[in-house]
């Protein structure tokens, strides 16, 4: 028995505890018994129409408050992902996709707008609030869209760089982090690279073990098909062959105890590609929760073709998340691991 983690599998092959941002995961919040999760926080308060009781959505469809067990309620969102290339000359459109689509959120990549703001775009009947982030050269840039019904529950918004922002969403007396992430593209610097992962395991760190967190983006790798050692992160349901990249995105979210939700769920191959141009056929775009939450996933999809987004392809994760203050049951995970 041993009450440390190697930094090396049984191969030589090094582990997630060997990766440069492996130390954020040492000082993740850890959840003590007795504490209640997804509550907001005091401050958070001015957000809510009621304080005393949360949102009510009506029926039990996507989008909408559904019972479960013990009498909490679970509120279901369409949580949207896609690089669109620009925002500029697409605004309109991108707001009439999100839309269409019924996306309650949606996280955007390599906007390229300047500066950090937020505005209003769409129609009647289809309107969004876009925070964004970017630099002063006009590339990269991220950003979330908020479907109208939810912009007055903004809690905060914490604008990182052109690679990164969180998006605080108070649901009934809840709090959602929604993370937009845009990884370095290929051809950039494995420096940089990890720099990326380091930061974004410090902002993930930063989220509470009481509030709920989604990470989506581009995050410019390729996990595979396979799980290839890293069950409970890969769910075998994944597309082509993995790259270092691809790598690099598993030994994080291994470090950072999440899942990458693509992955577990089985569909065609047509069906998982998010990136597709002049033959070339990839799987770049990834939404990452929590081990424990990835059950309250109830589907991750691709959609085919959006005229406004000729290359990549809308990802939609509808998710269920807890809008009601609950307490997790407690469940007793041993720290030593059995070597063989």
């Amino acid at each position: 028995l041993s009450n440390t983690m190697s930094t090396t599998n049984r191969k030589g092959q090094g582990t997630a505890r060997s990766t440069p941002w492996a130390a954020w995961a040492s000082h993740a919040p850890v959840k003590k018994k007795g504490e209640v999760t997804g509550q907001a926080v005091a401050g958070d308060a001015p957000v809510y129409d009621e304080s005393s009781r949360p949102d009510e959505l009506r029926g039990g469809r996507l989008g909408e408050k559904v019972g479960e067990k013990g009498g909490q309620g679970r509120v279901w969102l369409r949580v949207g992902s896609v690089n669109v290339g620009t925002m500029s000359g697409r605004s309109g459109e991108v707001a009439e996709m999100a839309a269409r689509k019924r996306l309650d959120v949606c996280c955007l990549q390599e906007t390229r707008w300047r500066g950090g703001s937020a505005r209003e775009i769409g129609g009647v009947g289809g309107r969004y609030k876009f925070f964004w982030v970017g630099c002063k050269e006009g590339v990269s840039g991220v950003g979330v869209l908020i479907a109208e019904k939810w912009i007055d529950k903004v809690v905060q918004v914490k604008r990182v760089n052109e690679r990164m922002m969180v998006l605080r969403l108070a649901i009934g007396k809840a709090v959602l982090n929604v993370v937009s992430v845009y990884a370095p593209q290929a051809g950039r610097p494995k420096e940089e690279k990890e720099e990326f992962y380091i930061q974004l395991g410090s902002v993930l760190n930063g989220v509470g073990a009481n509030e709920q967190l989604i990470v989506c983006g581009d995050m410019n790798g390729h996990v595979g098909e396979k799980v290839d050692g890293f069950e409970g992160v890969h769910g075998g349901k994944g597309y082509g062959v993995r790259n270092m990249e691809g790598e690099m995105l598993l030994e994080f979210a291994e470090a950072m105890g999440m899942a990458v939700v693509n992955t577990w769920f089985r569909k065609s191959n047509s069906r998982k590609v998010t990136y597709e141009s002049g033959g070339s056929k990839t799987v770049v775009d990834y939404v990452l929760l929590r081990k424990e939450e990835r059950k309250l996933v109830r589907d991750v999809m691709f959609i085919p073709s959006e005229a406004c987004i000729p290359q990549h392809k809308l990802m939609i994760c509808v998710v269920g998340f807890c809008g009601q203050v609950g307490r997790r049951k407690e469940v007793f995970e041993s720290r030593c691991r059995v070597w063989r």
